[in-house]
């Protein structure tokens, strides 16, 4: 199918809105749950993705009973593993509809599972008029970055083969995150003719501004000013308006490497800017397994995108 628009709607707009399928996650945080327990639940198809990893830590347990009470169903899930996309649409895609209106919280998902969604719906060809994916992120609240672990995998985000593209110099644009050492040791990693970095600021908790300063001092402190660039957090359209405006001047020279390190709606942004433009790659950092996991309280009202998808032939 083809990317035909984006809009950043409001969360009232879920209220008014029928789903056909509506994807959660039970993991580790408390704020897993926050967006189900506030719209307005129906005969929609209701799926939770489980984590498989360390099921009892943090809220995990909590969170099974809550969606258990809600008539979810089911689905055990690694954290590190593309999710099977194919047979969760089919369930909806089967009841012959011209339009198919799917709910996504990806508060709580892996970059991998919200990236292979995003990268389904582009290669596969549905019988239906339109597809409109609902994005849903709850923000939360401030809690201190934990001791680094040692990071193990620099690799493409996606399920199907990647590879860096001969001929061209390579452009890196990281989104920083809090957490210390990624942003520097990814830069070593890839070794780009060109750096530039995107941090959060506004943000709804300025100590979280202050930290990602603090823990990438060394990298933005050596960047010409043109070449950083700050964002509101809440505003994805203001997002997605200077990562494109950015890539599309550097595409022309560059390979371009997305490494959204930060708020997982920046990266957000990142997946729906490669799908428009397949040259463009998506990385990311992990600690694999040995990932630190945390509670995360929600704080605010949620974000929600939604991104359209159409027949090729229509577009």
């Amino acid at each position: 199918m083809e990317l035909i628009s984006t809009e950043q709607v409001t969360f009232n707009d879920l209220y008014i809105s029928n789903f056909d399928l509506i994807l959660a996650v039970s993991g580790y945080e408390s704020r897993c749950t926050y967006m189900v327990e506030k719209i307005k639940l129906q005969n929609e198809l209701k799926i939770v993705l489980a984590f498989e990893e360390k099921p009892d830590e943090l809220f995990r347990l909590e969170n099974d009973s809550k969606y258990r009470q809600l008539g979810f169903q089911f689905i055990p899930q690694s954290g590190n593993k593309c999710l099977d996309n194919e047979y969760l649409v089919h369930l909806v895609a089967d009841q012959n509809k011209e339009a198919l209106n799917i709910l996504i919280d990806y508060s709580c998902m892996t970059k991998l599972w919200y990236a292979s969604i995003i990268n389904y719906f582009i290669r596969t060809d549905l019988p239906c008029n339109k597809v409109s994916l609902y994005f849903s992120y709850t923000p939360s609240r401030y809690t201190e970055p934990k001791k680094p672990k040692p990071l193990k995998i620099v690799e493409p985000i996606g399920c199907s083969a990647h590879g860096i593209i001969k001929g061209k110099p390579l452009a890196l644009v990281i989104g920083l995150g809090y957490e210390k050492d990624r942003a520097e040791f990814l830069r070593k990693a890839i070794d780009p003719e060109e750096t530039y970095i995107f941090y959060t600021d506004p943000a709804d908790d300025q100590r979280f501004t202050e930290k990602v300063y603090v823990n990438n001092f060394r990298l933005i402190d050596n960047l010409h000013r043109d070449c950083v660039f700050s964002y509101p957090v809440r505003d994805l359209k203001k997002v997605d308006a200077l990562l494109t405006d950015l890539c599309l001047d550097l595409r022309l020279n560059y390979k371009i490497i997305l490494a959204p390190l930060g708020p997982k709606p920046f990266a957000l942004c990142c997946l729906i800017l490669a799908a428009r433009y397949p040259d463009i790659e998506v990385w990311r950092v992990s600690a694999g397994t040995s990932e630190s996991i945390y509670n995360r309280e929600p704080f605010g009202e949620p974000l929600v995108y939604r991104v359209d998808f159409g027949p090729e032939e229509d577009y």
